[in-house]
């Protein structure tokens, strides 16, 4: 009753749902965008419009956009060409997957562990090769440019 903004006794009395709205507000879409590709460019590039996400997802990241997928240093939790739902004004915390900035150039996506005096951004690959990056002291620059908060395939899975 509480979800349809309704009381237990208008359901029960009232001969139950009717005229009742199950829909929500609807889908809501968030910007598609993408990281620059040379170490000159500044920013996030919008690439497309908006990319359709549930009312839900939409309501609770107003400010998140997507990035798509590229390579494989996360593949293990994300396919290669999959939306990645970033939203800037959520707090990394040790464990969660961050897009993060390194010495004002190379962005990457990984796995934040903070300990007392060390950064560790590590991929979750199937793929053999990939390092974790540790940053301890002032070894580099790390802007954490948001949260990943959700994901979704960027089309039908065939």
């Amino acid at each position: 009753a509480t979800h349809y903004g309704v009381t237990i006794r208008s359901i029960v009395d009232d001969g139950g749902m009717k005229g009742c709205s199950t829909t929500r507000a609807g889908d809501a879409g968030l910007p598609l965008l993408a990281l620059p590709r040379a170490c000159d460019e500044d920013g996030l590039q919008a690439v497309e419009g908006l990319m359709s996400v549930p009312y839900e997802v939409w309501r609770d990241h107003p400010n998140g956009y997507f990035l798509k997928a590229e390579g494989q240093q996360m593949n293990r939790l994300y396919p290669e060409g999959s939306l990645i739902l970033v939203d800037p004004d959520v707090e990394p915390s040790s464990g969660s997957i961050v897009v993060a900035r390194l010495d004002g150039a190379d962005y990457v996506m990984r796995r934040l562990y903070k300990g007392s005096s060390v950064l560790v951004l590590s991929p979750d690959s199937w793929e053999a090769g990939y390092e974790d990056i540790v940053i301890a002291g002032d070894d580099h620059t790390v802007e954490f440019v948001g949260s990943v908060v959700w994901f979704q395939a960027s089309g039908e899975l065939e």
